[in-house]
Parts: structure tokens; sequence; C-alpha cells
């Protein structure tokens, strides 16, 4: 990626206690990385942020925000679960969704976006029949691709805390204030 509508973008990193917590890592024998969403993600390295011009970014402000006042077409309904996408001819043609305990269903004129996240789109393919086919005929799915990959190898970014006590004033404390909060991703 690089150049999609989802904006992404890299800390500025002009605190010498990101520096010295990554080279801390290296000392430490791990390795150094420079893009998390990249070959390596383990190690220690700068974090992009699905950020862009100081705001929030994401699937839905990329594709939907940006896009709803100029499109009729286009309704998004909020409170829903997917259930399947609907394949028709090998084709994914909508998806199946329970809003208000009713089902319902959305046809596409063109295609479909599936983005559930790491774990839920996945598992909204193989209950489409999108999957491995033995398991998902284990399960009593119908398969309609049999793609092994799906549901496999399932990576999340998971993110560990770390506090220390600091000896020099150039703490990050004073961004966990409320009034400087919003001045950072």
């Amino acid at each position: 990626g690089g150049n999609g509508p989802v904006g992404v973008t890299r800390p500025l990193m002009n605190n010498p206690l990101y520096h010295a917590f990554i080279e801390a890592g290296k000392q430490a024998g791990y390795p150094y990385t420079d893009d998390f969403n990249g070959f390596q993600q383990e190690g220690f390295g700068p974090m992009d942020s699905t950020t862009w011009n100081g705001m929030r970014s994401s699937a839905s402000v990329a594709h939907l925000h940006q896009q709803s006042a100029a499109r009729t077409n286009l309704l998004a309904e909020t409170g829903c679960l997917v259930t399947r996408v609907l394949i028709e001819g090998g084709r994914a043609v909508g998806v199946e969704y329970r809003h208000d305990g009713q089902l319902k269903i959305a046809r596409a004129a063109k295609s479909v976006i599936l983005s559930g996240g790491a774990i839920n789109s996945p598992q909204i393919l193989m209950l489409s029949g999108v999957g491995p086919a033995n398991h998902l005929k284990y399960h009593g799915i119908n398969v309609q691709v049999d793609l092994p990959g799906v549901g496999q190898n399932l990576q999340d970014h998971l993110e560990v805390c770390v506090q220390q006590e600091c000896t020099k004033s150039i703490s990050l404390y004073k961004w966990q204030q409320p009034k400087n909060m919003v001045k950072i991703a």
C-alpha cells in the first residue's frame, strides 16, 4: 500500500525517548523494523498510525464519509451485523445482515467491500462458504469457493504500553493531559 484512500502517518519521533526506546530494543537483540505492515512485523521501530492531517482515518472515513454526500446511491446503516456475503456464479453480489432483529439483504450493483477486520472478515467469508473446503463442510457450510488461506495466520496489531520513570525533563507525560491528547495520533 501507500497510495490508497486510508490516510497513514509516520510519527515525528522528535523526542529522544523514541530513539532511546528503539535503540534499547535493538541492544536487547530484537530486530529493527521500519514497517510493521510489511515483511517483518516483529521488532522495534516507528509505528505508523491511521491518521491524516491530524484526524483519525479509517476505511469508513476514506470510503464512506468522503463519498456519502456526493452519492445518492449510497446508504450507510449502523447497528447491523453481516451474517454472510451473497455469492452467485462465483461472484459477490451483496450481503445478508441482521438489523433490529430482522434479516435483510443488500445487493450491490458493482462490488462488495468486506472490511470487518483481521478476525471478523475471515469469519464472514467462511460463513459465506469461502475458505478451506474440509473445514466448511465439517461445520455444515455449503462450499462456494475452496480457498485454504481464509481463516489462517490471523494477525492483529497488538501493542504493549511501557511506562518508566524519566530522570530528565523530556517525558511524554504532558501529552497525557486531556487538552494535549487531541494533538496526538
